[in-house]
């Protein structure tokens, strides 16, 4: 009888991210973590969906077309996408509640750069407002998959 072979899918934990991510799972509590994540994610899908109807009256304010301000979503998504493979490692250094706290602070202040700034600075804000979206769902999901 041949030997039963681990799934593909089953990787080893190291032991110093079991211990981090046990000691994330005993402090956090349902009752905490979930509304909490539930307005992120609802405050996050709003953000994003409202990037669309908000080009038209950016592009009046600034006499561009719409399509030369598509430069705010690459900038967006390009913070999001790095911001998912750094969130695991800020997390490990920070613990999950602080690294929570960073991608709101960083979601914070790009949406208050959108707000305040003229045109060229607010592709800087697009980044930060993806560096921190991006931070939030990997940690928020990271928190309910620990409860």
């Amino acid at each position: 009888m041949a030997a039963q072979q681990e799934p593909i899918y089953s990787l080893p934990i190291p032991p110093r991210m079991e211990t981090t991510l046990s000691i994330a799972a005993q402090r956090t509590r349902l009752a905490q973590v979930l509304p909490a994540g539930m307005l992120c994610m609802a405050l996050l899908g709003a953000a994003t969906t409202l990037y669309g109807p908000s080009l038209i009256y950016l592009s009046e304010e600034t006499g561009r077309t719409p399509a030369s301000l598509g430069a705010l979503f690459v900038f967006h998504w390009f913070g999001f996408f790095a911001s998912t493979f750094a969130a695991n490692r800020v997390a490990r250094r920070f613990e999950m509640r602080q690294s929570a706290l960073i991608g709101v602070a960083l979601l914070g202040a790009g949406v208050l750069g959108l707000i305040a700034l003229p045109y060229p600075l607010n592709v800087g804000s697009a980044l930060l407002v993806g560096l921190g979206a991006g931070m939030l769902e990997v940690v928020l999901n990271r928190l309910i998959e620990l409860l």
